[in-house]
């Protein structure tokens, strides 16, 4: 045998010393391996920390809406939360409250959590903790370092405050010549009880003066030594003492002017008026020049940052020029009218937590400190966007959208254009609050409210379409929303390619609801032919964002469009119109709808498929949105509490969609894209999203039947081959 065909070697025989050896080495070696691996994560973790919200509505992590503001920060944001932890002493009538108590430090944790989200996902954001029982030092080091930062307004009530104690000392000294003066006047004999009497009140009045300068100073220096000195406290005190002592000045004056030539009076004491009467002329001057001056010093917000201070849990949001305060109750909502609701029955409810929405709006009002201004106009009747003090005076009837617009900082007001409200007041004796004047809504976005007019006594209904077309063609931008019988708006829609059916109302034929609970009266409400659920908002920029979020319409107005030149059309919020769902029309036969017996009629009707709301926009950059049905974005339907979530406490719309479509509509209307989103508040309810066919059957069919079934016998199959002999 030769040595290339020589026999391999027997392998020497591990001996069990040896193999504990390897085996331990082997252990030893990926315990450490996973060691290292671990502290390599942590340490890149705690570098650049990713939290993973895996609820279904995304509670604890910021909305899209959020994301789409912060991500571009171009200044520099700080937020500070002020929370403590400790829990506050409460009064017999909050413990007896229907809103449910909740742990300080869930809260100043929920806060905590939101922050770190801020500072996470947005750009130029630095966020920060104070707790004012813990750390009171903190709270000081903070106003000193907003007051250095934001100094700026400081710089001329503090000059204010060095200069007027000269002023104050020569109206003091003039003042104190002429007590001097008048002390010999007292005792003249000639002159009458009365002219003694007016002496003397002169006289006493003058040394008082003085004396009510001097206890001002006292006041005045006591506000100066606080941290930040109080200068506005300053300033109000100094106006409202120089207002008194200009005012006894005016009376003296007047008074002097009346007994200086009047001959029954001693010619010392008329002498004396004749004499002094331009010493108190510039004694009234100097005290008036002192008042100009404070109250032309403007506002301090400085002064509202330590009030706001004073106040349990808020949080500060500065950004490089300017600064908001959120107070606790902005953070933590709760509907009063709701609470007065459940007080008969004992409920309780837990206020819903709008922080996200709250900061994300001071947000965008510290990046355009420049309002955008919207008006609500209408032809006629009360003004739609004011709160009111229920049930004394009932609230706008689109009260609930204007003061999200508010929140963000939008400038909301109303507008009759047709005058007719502040006529019909004025005969009533009832004037009502001046709204703008015309020039004043020229560079607004219109809410037009486009409602059936009302006879006059004048003449023929007035109508609002002419201000509506001028408006568009001078390219102001509007949001429409019509009732049914109110003006097609023809002459001011034609060239946007978007027509209003207002002699149609938009219906279908009767659903069935069997199993529905009876007391869903939602459910029962779509029984109606002329209410509609919505959950297709249609595709557009502003509508994209609410696929599936819940929404309602009630008699909504038919909406067409068609090409027109250099606009981009789009139709909005189509109406169901798949084989499985009941038909569809416009309605032209209104008087019968209310009386629940429609019927297709092919010779008058609107064919489907509909839409209830349309968007165009012209090649200049001009913008329009039209929507079909004006209670869409009422009180009513936007403020609908869902009920099943109000019996466990929380309080949510049940329509969220209605009011986010509004908000984005009004986002792309004033150009701001990356606002339109879904907000916060809409997702207290969560979505769900709709299936299309193909889908149902492919999850039916594909997975249920042929899928699960199919995966057994296979496991089954392999499971017999591998143990076959």
């Amino acid at each position: 045998m030769t040595s290339a065909t020589k026999p391999p070697l027997p392998l020497p025989v591990e001996s069990q010393a040896d193999r504990r050896l390897k085996y331990g080495l082997n252990v030893a070696a990926a315990i450490l391996i996973a060691i290292g691996l671990a502290a390599a994560f942590t340490w890149a973790a705690e570098r650049k920390p990713k939290r993973v919200d895996t609820t279904a509505a995304g509670l604890y992590s910021l909305k899209p809406q959020t994301i789409n503001i912060i991500q571009d920060n171009k200044q520099k944001f700080k937020i500070t939360s002020l929370y403590t932890k400790a829990k506050p002493p409460q009064s017999q009538e909050q413990q007896s409250e229907v809103v449910a108590a909740q742990d300080p430090a869930y809260e100043a944790e929920k806060v905590s959590d939101l922050l770190e989200e801020y500072k996470t996902k947005g750009k130029n954001i630095e966020v920060e903790e104070i707790d004012p029982v813990a750390s009171p030092a903190k709270v000081e080091d903070l106003i000193n370092e907003v007051t250095k930062t934001y100094g700026g307004e400081v710089a001329k009530y503090d000059a204010f405050t060095k200069t007027y104690p000269q002023k104050y000392k020569a109206i003091t000294d003039m003042a104190e010549a002429e007590a001097q003066r008048l002390e010999p006047l007292a005792s003249e004999k000639s002159a009458t009880e009365d002219v003694k009497d007016f002496v003397s009140q002169v006289g006493r009045s003058i040394r008082e003066l003085p004396k009510q300068l001097k206890l001002s100073e006292t006041t005045v220096n006591r506000a100066l030594k606080q941290k930040p000195p109080n200068y506005k406290g300053v300033t109000d005190s100094v106006q409202d003492n120089v207002s008194v002592v200009s005012s006894i000045f005016g009376q003296v004056i007047d008074q002097f002017k009346t007994f200086k030539d009047d001959k029954k009076v001693p010619d010392a004491i008329r002498k004396y008026m004749t004499d002094s009467l331009p010493r108190y002329e510039d004694m009234k001057k100097a005290a008036d020049d002192l008042l100009k001056e404070a109250s032309s010093l403007g506002e301090l917000k400085l002064d509202t940052l330590r009030e706001a201070l004073k106040l349990r849990n808020p949080i500060l949001i500065r950004g490089e020029k300017e600064w908001k305060v959120l107070s606790y109750s902005q953070v933590w909502r709760k509907d009063n009218r709701d609470v007065q609701a459940l007080r008969q029955g004992g409920a309780q409810i837990r206020p819903r937590f709008a922080g996200e929405q709250m900061i994300s709006a001071a947000i965008v009002t510290l990046n355009q400190p420049k309002k955008v201004k919207v008006v609500f106009v209408r032809g006629g009747g009360p003004p739609v966007s004011q709160s009111g003090f229920p049930p004394f005076q009932p609230d706008g009837a689109f009260s609930a959208v204007a003061e999200r617009l508010r929140d963000y900082n939008f400038d909301v007001l109303d507008k009759d254009l047709t005058g007719m409200w502040a006529m019909q007041q004025q005969q009533q004796q009832m004037p009502s609050a001046p709204e703008p004047a015309d020039a004043d809504i020229k560079d607004a976005i219109w809410v037009v409210i486009d409602s059936p007019s009302a006879p006059s006594q004048f003449g023929p209904p007035p109508t609002i379409a002419p201000k509506i077309h001028e408006h568009l063609v001078n390219g102001g931008s509007a949001l429409i929303v019509a009732e049914p019988r109110a003006d097609d708006l023809a002459m001011a829609l034609g060239s946007f390619g978007i027509t209003l059916v207002a002699d149609a109302v938009s219906v279908h034929e009767l659903i069935k609801t069997e199993g529905a609970a009876p007391q869903d009266m939602v459910e029962e409400a779509q029984k109606v032919p002329y209410i509609f659920a919505i959950r297709d908002w249609g595709d557009h920029m502003l509508t994209r964002p609410l696929r599936s979020l819940q929404g309602i319409l009630v008699a909504a107005v038919p909406v067409r469009t068609k090409s027109a030149k250099d606009v981009t059309v789009t139709p909005l919020i189509p109406l169901p119109d798949a084989p499985s769902a009941p038909k569809s029309w416009g309605e032209k036969d209104l008087d019968t709808i209310d009386q629940g017996s429609v019927k297709f009629d092919p010779e008058k009707d609107i064919p489907g498929p509909l839409y209830a709301g349309a968007t165009a926009e012209k090649a200049t950059g001009q913008r329009l949105v039209v929507f079909g049905a004006a209670s869409m974005i009422s009180n009513n339907i936007v403020n609908f509490p869902d009920q099943e979530l109000r019996k466990r406490g929380i309080l949510a719309a049940r329509f969220p969609g209605n009011g986010e479509v509004f908000m984005n509509s009004l986002f792309w209307l004033s150009h701001q894209e990356p606002m339109i989103a879904i907000s916060p508040a809409a997702m207290d309810i969560s979505r769900i999203g709709e299936m299309s066919n193909g889908a149902q059957r492919f999850w039916r069919v594909g997975v249920l039947l042929i899928g699960l079934p199919g995966a057994v016998i296979l496991a089954g199959a392999l499971v017999f081959l591998a143990r076959r002999d």
